[in-house]
């Protein structure tokens, strides 16, 4: 009964969307995920006016060790960075230096990781090698793999910008489509709640199963763009449904589509940064976990800082949708990512100076807390789904060398506490999210010993993946990188692992692609 339910939502989304895209317009539609790029010609700059707003980040440079012997950030498993450098790419377009973090472009993809032992949360990998682009350091990857899990009964209240912004073929269609694929991998368990707002917000209807998937359906079809954008109240409203129908134990989740072009109201940053803060304390005051995943549509308005911001306070993640095949991919295949294992998860690299003269963390730029903050079991971290990988990679320079870092002058004033004869220890702090209450700390530690001659396919992969986004962000780190990205593109299509990996297939041709036009 369940398969014959689900394959009839199936065709129903199939034959409305035909509509949708003849309504869209068939001309403007672009290549979907995840078909390898066209050719568009021309070069990679762009004449097309745009107010997409990004968040404004400096690139962290090499640190000493002696004064600042402990790095330590969030965890981030956002992907919206990547997937919307992809659609840049394949449309044409420059991409801005700020749509580029480094880590997102690392954490989209799946990497060889241990699962985790027995009643543990994370399976870890460490390794090592010498930089491709910097003969003076070595690259060290520390990858996470958190545990998989039966999904949990979820409660979604899903937040729908029909605003007249959103009227492009790649907003509130695409929303649509994003909405019909997660009704159709909802189990009978889950339950769906759906808000629309444009001057104004709307209960489209609420606490819905699967069983009333046609009438859901129907209703979210109805929708079209027109009106300014509230989306202040809309996010309170939402957040109070979410608690009105609260799941003990459950995934209780947000989800926010939009361009984040809000336009009535409180509509800036700051103000977006201090509501998600004050929907989240009444969570924890409330004693009910209610977590805030984003989606952003289209371009031309997008305003990417605010999706970003708000997910990294309101603990959540940001997700660009970028076509209707990533739509289902996310809704069907890694759905479970959206079931939360490790909440407020921080880490921390403990480098000896003994053995470490320096060191730079790739990416994370916007997620550095201090070494107090690592320590203190009240500020928020990041939120990690079932299954979902996190990795960083350091670049690091040894005791000894000739590489010039300059001092700050400011030392931390921070000691490392890690064994004499290792270069680091790593550490990982988190909450089990079915533990709750529980904060977990673990331990590992490496040397130089590590050091490998045969390193993995995802060593290589993540080396060629980097190397492309310092060259999108321009960066200054770049060393001897090959600016044609040829090298980055050979590298990646010698590995045996690309061929059974659609996703890092397409990579291989977003870089040709883009290098095309260099």
């Amino acid at each position: 009964m369940k398969k014959k339910l689900l394959q009839a939502i199936a065709l129903l989304i199939t034959v409305i969307t035909v509509f949708a895209l003849f309504a869209c317009g068939m001309g403007d539609m672009k290549p979907m995920y995840p078909n390898a790029t066209p050719d568009t010609g021309g070069s990679m700059d762009s004449s097309e006016d745009t107010n997409d707003e990004y968040r404004e980040y400096e690139e962290l440079g090499f640190i000493l060790a002696e004064e600042y012997p402990l790095s330590s950030f969030t965890a981030n498993v956002n992907t919206a960075s990547y997937t919307r450098v992809r659609d840049l790419i394949q449309s044409g377009q420059s991409v801005p230096s700020d749509a580029v973090r480094a880590e997102e472009f690392i954490n989209y993809f799946k990497y060889n990781v241990p699962e985790p032992e027995a009643g543990e949360v994370f399976g870890v990998v460490t390794e090592m090698g010498h930089t491709p682009w910097n003969e003076e350091s070595y690259l060290l990857r520390i990858s996470l793999k958190a545990r998989e899990t039966e999904r949990k009964a979820a409660h979604y209240v899903f937040l729908m910008d029909i605003s007249g912004s959103m009227t492009a073929y790649n907003k509130l269609p695409y929303v649509k489509r994003s909405l019909g694929y997660l009704i159709g991998s909802m189990s009978e368990y889950d339950r769906l709640t759906v808000i629309t707002y444009s001057y104004e917000s709307k209960v489209l209807f609420e606490n819905k199963s699967v069983a009333d998937a046609a009438e859901m359906i129907s209703l979210i079809e109805k929708q079209y763009a027109s009106g300014a954008t509230y989306a202040y109240n809309a996010l309170e409203q939402a957040y109070g449904l979410a608690h009105k129908y609260f799941i003990p134990g459950g995934n209780n989740r947000v989800m926010i589509a939009t361009d984040g072009d809000f336009n009535v109201g409180p509509t800036s940053d700051d103000e977006f940064t201090e509501l998600v803060q004050s929907l989240r304390q009444e969570c924890i005051e409330k004693e009910q976990t209610v977590y805030l995943t984003t989606l952003g549509y289209g371009d031309g308005n997008l305003h990417d800082s605010k999706l970003d911001i708000m997910a990294q306070y309101g603990d959540g993640n940001y997700i660009y949708v970028d076509s209707i095949g990533y739509a289902e991919t996310l809704f069907s295949e890694k759905i479970s990512h959206l079931t939360t294992v490790a909440k407020d998860v921080k880490l921390q690299v403990d480098f000896n100076p003994a053995l470490v003269k320096g060191y730079r963390i790739i990416g994370y730029d916007t997620r550095q807390i201090s070494s107090d903050d690592f320590e203190n079991d009240q500020t928020d971290g990041g939120e990690v789904g079932a299954g979902q990988r996190v990795t960083v990679l350091y670049e690091v320079i040894p005791q000894g060398s000739d590489f010039e870092i300059a001092p700050t002058g400011r030392p931390s004033g921070d000691t490392s506490t890690t064994a004499s004869d290792f270069a680091f220890t790593f550490r990982i702090k988190y909450k089990d999210a079915d533990r709750e209450g529980e904060i977990i700390t673990k331990e590992y530690a490496g040397d130089y010993g590590m050091l490998q001659n045969e390193l993995s396919e995802d060593y290589r992969f993540l080396c060629s993946l980097t190397e492309f986004a310092m060259i999108l962000r321009n960066s200054k780190y770049i060393g001897s990188t090959d600016i044609t990205l040829m090298t980055s593109y050979n590298r990646i299509k010698e590995l045996n692992s690309v061929n059974n990996d659609r996703e890092k297939q397409e990579l291989a041709a977003l870089i040709l692609s883009y290098a095309s036009r260099l």
